[in-house]
């Protein structure tokens, strides 16, 4: 499964795509290469889902520290 989706950055507007991958477990995010949305290109395990929100989780490869990133539908 695949779509699109629309980060808002204080203002700046950025479309962007999704899909679901390894059996729809992880997220794969694609909003470009601008700053600071950059950052959210990764696969993230998805960690809940509701109807109005996913929480999503990624461990970094460089320092092992996790990220947390809760989405929200408007």
């Amino acid at each position: 499964m695949y779509g699109t989706a629309t980060a808002n950055n204080g203002g700046t507007i950025t479309n962007g795509t999704w899909a679901h991958i390894n059996n729809e477990t992880e997220l794969l995010l694609n909003f470009g290469t601008s700053s600071p949305l950059d950052e959210l290109e990764d696969d993230w395990d998805i960690i809940s889902v509701t109807e109005t929100q996913a929480e999503l989780q990624d461990v970094s490869g460089g320092n092992g520290g996790t990220d947390t990133l809760i989405l929200t539908r408007l």
